[in-house]
């Protein structure tokens, strides 16, 4: 009877260990891990923290998060670099609501690499980013990267702000990313009153900037949409892109948001290298003032 009793109650522990993390899912593929409420998301940042090896996992979203999300994905205290999400992340079109301000970086996740999130829709704010860069869905690509990372289908409706670089979706790229078919309906604009400058500063309808030609590539920017207000002060200002330093490949983006600085303003890009290219993009004249 003892023995029966421990294997019962081994059964027991293993089983609830399994089905303990997140709202159950294993990781893989197939079976992806499930996020159902904030505690859930706080689990991810926690295990992305906490266990740099916790990567290559699978993450779906079953339902809207309204419950403000506070810290970004894999944020750590100030001063110390954040911890890289690598994995992939099906928001299902599902939406999370963000209230983000005063971080270092900012957004659903802090920093990736070697990611796929696609369908995710971002509501709430992310600002006052007092250093590096905001955005929507992520805060920074990193440079610490073998393979692009893919932005694909999301939706930011946040409102965004930082000192350094802003996008509707990404800040900024440092490392070639893909972003395909997403959209920006929030407003994204520089923060003032700093105390330091940040050189190439970028803010952009869906990326900020764009420094991924020195380090694995040039990214590319496909398919995307931006309504948004963009206000870029005295900064690289775009409707799709704001800065991209030496080489970026738009293509068949749509802007109909208001675009307005003072230096470097475009209705698509607002400053790009000689390896940019910039193929069938389109914008609403009206809006951002410039001409043909």
């Amino acid at each position: 009877m003892k023995l029966i009793s421990l294997s019962l109650l081994l059964l027991f522990f293993s089983n609830t260990s399994l089905f303990s993390a997140f709202g159950g899912g294993t990781g893989v593929s197939t079976d992806p891990y499930k996020i159902s409420t904030l505690e859930h998301l706080l689990e991810l940042s926690d295990s992305v923290v906490n266990a740099p090896n916790f990567r290559d996992k699978h993450f779906i979203l079953m339902n809207d998060i309204t419950d403000s999300l506070r810290v970004p994905i894999g944020y750590r205290q100030h001063g110390l670099s954040a911890r890289i999400f690598r994995g992939s992340f099906n928001g299902q079109g599902h939406s999370i609501n963000l209230a983000i301000e005063d971080f270092d970086t900012g957004g659903l996740f802090c920093e990736i690499a070697n990611t796929t999130i696609m369908n995710v829709v971002i509501n709430g704010y992310v600002r006052e980013i007092r250093w590096n860069s905001a955005g929507g869905v992520v805060g920074k690509i990193s440079q610490n990267s073998t393979e692009p990372s893919k932005i694909i289908g999301c939706v930011n409706n946040a409102y965004i702000s930082a000192v350094g670089f802003a996008g509707g979706i990404i800040g900024w790229a440092n490392h070639k990313v893909i972003v395909e078919n997403c959209i920006n309906l929030g407003t994204v604009k520089i923060t003032y009153n700093v105390p330091f400058v940040i050189a190439n500063r970028g803010y952009g309808g869906i990326l900020g900037a764009d420094f991924a030609f020195n380090f694995g590539g040039a990214s590319s920017i496909l398919n995307s949409v931006n309504y948004g207000f963009i206000n870029g002060g005295g900064h690289n200002t775009g409707g799709i892109l704001g800065h991209s330093v030496n080489g970026t490949t738009l293509s068949n983006n749509f802007n109909g948001g208001v675009v307005i600085g003072n230096d470097n303003v475009g209705c698509i890009l607002g400053f790009g290298g000689s390896n940019t290219i910039l193929l069938n993009n389109h914008y609403d004249k009206q809006m951002c003032g410039e001409e043909d």
